[in-house]
């Protein structure tokens, strides 16, 4: 009975951990030698390149990868990335050139069930967009034109009714969408759609993907200073607790 209680604990346990508002990817590029990057949150959701990334010195001072349109990134699939509800990417970016490019996407492909995307169109005006939402949401959240060849900080959030996005820590623009996401098996790619088009010229740092969104003074300190948000909830009862009789 007694195991019974424990793994029924367990469950409920586990079950909110994973729902707690956190970051599940931080791509930061620092002291990432070869074809991977290492994933910084709790989640373990690490890329991998097809071939190594050239190593540049990123906005912050630190290391950045710079893309030369064959070179991208993939994340396996995982439950921490299926954001069904709410949603935060963030990246800085260094773009060298005009035509539509991905930063990150969810999906292999467009139009396809669970796709969320930060992107910039042609003349490099930057998107946020999900396929699951109404029509408009899918490629008409479009912000101003950002400059070639300077590092931008780019944020674009979803909190289940409305997209932002941000530009350099500012609030660009706005538009009603609300919706779910339906979940999704399909990788997660960086400089690419799927690998196999809208392939990235430039520099990419401090991917970060929250399951819930940030506020634009939360943006603006982030933007600054990566570390300094990883998680708005943390819970009080750990599992040591739990095991201990604590609660």
């Amino acid at each position: 009975m007694k195991t019974i209680f424990f793994i029924l604990i367990a469950i409920i346990f586990l079950s909110s951990y994973l729902m707690a508002k956190d970051l599940v990817l931080y791509l930061s590029f620092d002291r990432d030698p070869g074809k991977q990057a290492k994933d910084l949150s709790k989640f373990g959701n690490d890329a991998e390149f097809n071939v190594e990334p050239k190593r540049i010195e990123g906005p912050l001072g630190n290391d950045a990868i710079q893309l030369d349109g064959i070179t991208w990134g993939q994340v396996a699939s995982s439950n921490s990335l299926n954001l069904t509800k709410s949603l935060t990417i963030e990246a800085w970016v260094l773009p060298f050139e005009d035509e539509k490019r991905i930063i990150v996407e969810k999906g292999p492909t467009w139009k396809v069930d669970g796709e969320y995307a930060l992107l910039w169109y042609d003349g490099r005006r930057p998107v946020i967009q999900a396929y699951d939402l109404p029509n408009d949401c899918d490629d008409e959240v479009v912000g101003d034109e950002i400059p070639k060849n300077e590092w931008t900080f780019l944020a674009g959030t979803w909190d289940g009714t409305k997209f932002r996005l941000y530009i350099n820590g500012k609030l660009n623009t706005e538009m009603d969408c609300p919706g779910t996401l339906l979940k999704s098996n399909t990788p997660l790619f960086i400089g690419t759609r799927g690998g196999k088009m809208r392939f990235m010229k430039g520099g990419l740092d401090e991917i970060k993907i929250y399951n819930y969104a940030l506020s634009g003074e939360v943006i603006q300190r982030d933007m600054h200073n990566p570390q300094s948000v990883k998680s708005q909830m943390k819970l009080s009862t750990t599992w040591g607790d739990i095991k201990g009789g604590k609660r």
